[in-house]
Formats: C-alpha cells, sequence, structure tokens
C-alpha cells in the first residue's frame, strides 16, 4: 500500500492519481472509474458493467435491452 502522497483538487475540481498508484493497480489512461463514499471517505474501483435489476457483475449473462444493460 502506497501511503503518504497529497494532491490538491484543481479549480475544475480534478484529482491526479499518482502514476506508481495507477501502475500499482494496472489502470490505464480512459479507463471508467466508478466513484462512491463510505462515510466521510471516496472510493473509487474500476468501473464494471452491471445488471440494473440485480446488480450482478458477470458481464457474460448481461443481455442490452434498449441501450442499458
Amino acid at each position: 500500500m502506497i501511503k503518504g502522497i497529497i494532491r490538491s483538487i484543481d479549480d475544475l475540481g480534478r484529482l491526479v492519481i499518482p502514476k506508481e498508484m495507477r501502475d500499482g493497480l494496472k489502470m490505464r489512461a480512459n479507463e471508467p472509474v466508478d466513484i462512491y463514499t463510505v462515510g466521510n471517505v471516496i472510493c473509487l474501483r474500476r468501473a464494471a458493467l452491471s445488471c440494473v435489476c440485480c446488480g450482478s457483475e458477470n458481464e457474460k449473462g448481461l443481455i442490452e435491452h434498449e441501450g442499458v444493460y
């Protein structure tokens, strides 16, 4: 785990994730990221396709219907 890196949010609300962390998590440029909160903590994780009805992330079983999975 990499700790002790401090970044500032710019005027547009952007925050750069340090390269060391992106590399360690094998995150690539333009990869979709899911951003959510747990209490007062902001969490980031790779975005995954999921079923809008049950929340399942099993991409093999997802069927597109009118542009929605």
